[in-house]
């Protein structure tokens, strides 16, 4: 007799399923091209090994399996979310979690992270990649060690699961022979993790139109920040945070402090007005006092306005770029408010650095929250139809 297929298609790649008609088990499939999706990402640049492609571009060139074995170990998918962040049903102890990151070229529309297991379930479907031991590895954390001992092909990376909750360094587990604790991830070798440690470096406009109100919502959205950092990697992580204001004239309020010190330290306000340069300025000489070897520099320039000459900054931005990208450097530019941030979309490109804009107090909050959990780039593709 005939036997009737089942009716149903991949939502990414719009390959029928091969089951009979009727079946109650997941869907399966030989799966193709990844047609029927889109990158995201919080860069509006996404590199899949060695190919390149804009966030919003289509996935056709990728195909399902073969795409979630590039991404690898402990990577996410994407899926729309049908709540906001306060009211998000999912925790990351069932493979899926609120995004708090604005990823392109949606950047409010609220999305779900959700690893690789769990993501193929909820479409309906059976895990497209056949190897055994990438789908293990697809489960445990992707923080990687970045000493020069480990090889290309012999990498060494946290043993815990993706997700885990931060370890304790005093955790017996980090105490067995060969092992350390990093920033609360658990590893098999005796180095220092993905980025090493990281020198947090606040730029923080503090000119008269930041008087009041929005001043106390700046301090707090540093707070938050710095909160999430040691959400992320415990209070004695060894991380280190600069804070610079500036208006006309730059003032480095606190340099090269411990996490804990500054976590909800009080930051004084100037007045006067905007001059990027004097900011700049500031954080060229902590740049150049910074221990490379050891503190990967993360650099957060915030501003609600115009500076006083268009061209401010742009020398400084390409001079930090040209002295210390080599120092893995990231960069981050936030405006604040509803005005024309042509120059410091300008500085961003010259910092080749991420871009946000927050018009709202809660804007702000969830924008530098969302930049402290960014510390590695987040993209993927987003199926048109889930």
């Amino acid at each position: 007799s005939a036997i009737h297929y089942c009716d149903v298609r991949c939502p990414c790649c719009q390959y029928f399923c091969d089951k009979a008609y009727g079946h109650t088990d997941l869907h399966h499939t030989s799966h193709g091209n990844m047609k029927d999706t889109y990158f995201v990402s919080d860069t509006d640049a996404v590199d899949i090994q060695d190919r390149k492609y804009t966030a919003g571009e289509q996935g056709v060139a990728e195909m399902c399996p073969f795409f979630c074995a590039k991404m690898g170990r402990g990577h996410v998918h994407f899926m729309p979310c049908l709540h906001s962040a306060n009211s998000c049903v999912y925790t990351s102890t069932d493979g899926r979690q609120h995004c708090t990151l604005q990823l392109q070229p949606h950047p409010t529309k609220p999305m779900d992270e959700v690893l690789h297991e769990t993501y193929w379930k909820t479409l309906g479907w059976e895990d497209p990649v056949s190897s055994a031991a990438e789908k293990a590895a697809f489960k445990l954390c992707p923080y990687k060690c970045d000493a020069s001992d480990h090889t290309a092909d012999a990498p060494s990376y946290c043993i815990l699961d993706a997700w885990h909750d931060v370890m304790d360094k005093h955790d017996p587990r980090g105490q067995q022979p060969g092992h350390t604790i990093v920033q609360g991830h658990l590893f098999a070798c005796k180095h220092f993790s993905s980025r090493g440690l990281s020198h947090h470096i606040f730029v923080l406009d503090a000119s008269g139109s930041m008087n009041g109100s929005p001043w106390h919502t700046l301090t707090d959205a540093v707070h938050g920040y710095l909160q999430e950092q040691v959400h992320k990697k415990g209070v004695d992580c060894g991380d280190i945070v600069s804070i610079i204001t500036f208006s006309s004239r730059g003032v480095i309020v606190f340099e090269g402090q411990p996490m804990a010190n500054v976590v909800n330290a009080q930051i004084p306000f100037q007045g006067q007005g905007t001059d990027f340069d004097s900011g700049l300025r500031c954080a060229v000489e902590l740049l150049s006092r910074n221990h490379h070897d050891k503190f990967s520099p993360v650099l957060l320039f915030f501003s609600d306005g115009y500076p006083n000459t268009t061209n401010s900054g742009v020398y400084l931005a390409d001079h930090i770029v040209n002295t210390f990208e080599r120092n893995n450097l990231m960069t981050y530019l936030v405006g604040f408010g509803d005005m024309n941030f042509v120059c410091l979309e300008q500085l961003a490109i010259r910092l080749k650095g991420a871009f946000h804009r927050a018009i709202s107090d809660i804007d702000l909050l969830d924008t530098f929250k969302a930049i402290s959990v960014s510390v590695h780039l987040r993209s993927g593709l987003v199926a048109n139809t889930a």
